[in-house]
This record gives C-alpha cells, structure tokens and sequence, in this order.
C-alpha cells in the first residue's frame, strides 16, 4: 500500500482479534519503521515499549478505565520520550560531523533546552507523536488497523512500565487484527476553512 493510501485508510479500531498474532519480523518492521520517524536536532528522543507481560497489560487496562483494546491487541506499544535527550543523545545525534559542525550542534542545542523544561518536554512530546504516527501508518500499509490511545492514567502507566522520570508518555499505540470494520471516517472540516494562506 502507498503512503497516501495509508493515509486515507487509517481508521481508529477499539476492538481486536484477540488470537491474532504479529510475528518478531513483522513487529520489528513496524518498529523500524517508527524510529525513522523525524526529531529536532537528530535527537531521537523515543523509546518503544513493547508490552507483552499480561500483568503489566492488565494494569494498564484498569489505568485505561478498562479499554479492552489494551489486552485485546495483537501488539500495544507504549511511545515514551525522554525530556533530556538533548544531553543523553546529543553525541550519537551528531556522529560522522566534522569537529567544527558537531561544537556549533551542541552550542544550539544546549541554547535550545538547557535551563527550558517547556522546550524539553515539548520537543519531545512532538517527537514522540510524529513516531506513533509513522508506527499507524506502518502497520495500515501492512493490513492491521491501529488504535491510537492516550486516555490512561499516565502515572499509573509509567509505573507499570516502570518509566524513568525523564521520560513522558506520547501515547500508546495498539495494533492487531480488527474483530469490526472502522467506522466511516467523520465529516472534515471544509478545506478552504482549514488551509489559510499567509495570515488568518
């Protein structure tokens, strides 16, 4: 399937084939896919938790007010993103630049988000979505449906996964094998309302 298609047939699904199964290829296909996925400054802020355990599922279903898509999923993967990737990941971000390029790198960055825990937690909130989004897109174009998800209790989910406290939760994403077929999608807004050129 295309990128456009993906697109255009990405819907939400809330109810999955609890017996499908996503084999180790296809599940790291999907990953990959994700971490492709674009950060400020090369700084892959994005860790992927991949939860299988059914404990730590089901905690994370009661954090979830009992959304059955959390156990039901062929594959529930947690986007989590780490608010001091600017100094954690700043020297793999930079690797195979001349010396110069790298000290000018870090001299941006550092003036980005040293001292700025909006921009920090902001930056990587942002790249933590646009890498759920890649994994929704991945696993349309590979036949499953998805189901984006950040109605938990993200406390009680950090601690199941047991989160360090540098890192926030983006969403989780749950794929699989629909049990129903996706409701249509809902009226858009008219794009002449929606797409504006130079100014409001």
């Amino acid at each position: 399937m295309d990128t456009l298609k993906a697109i255009e047939t990405r819907r939400s699904v809330r109810q999955f084939d609890p017996h499908a199964k996503i084999d180790s290829a296809t599940e790291r296909a999907l990953i990959e896919a994700a971490r492709m996925a674009p950060s400020a400054y090369n700084l892959q802020h994005c860790s992927f938790v991949v939860v299988r355990d059914r404990a730590i599922l089901e905690k994370i279903e009661k954090a979830a007010g009992g959304q059955k898509q959390v156990c039901q999923a062929s594959l529930y993967v947690v986007v989590c993103a780490n608010t001091q990737a600017w100094k954690d990941n700043l020297q793999i971000s930079a690797a195979g630049l001349p010396e110069p390029a790298k000290q000018a790198k870090a001299m941006l960055v550092r003036a980005v988000f040293e001292n700025n825990e909006r921009a920090c937690r902001d930056e990587a909130v942002r790249s933590g979505a646009l890498a759920a989004q890649t994994l929704m897109l991945a696993a349309t174009a590979m036949g499953y449906a998805t189901n984006a998800m950040t109605g938990f209790d993200h406390h009680e989910v950090a601690k199941a996964i047991n989160m360090p406290p540098t890192h926030v939760i983006a969403m989780a994403v749950a794929i699989g094998k629909p049990l129903v077929t996706p409701a249509p999608r809902g009226e858009q807004i008219p794009y002449e309302k929606a797409v504006l050129q130079d100014h409001f």
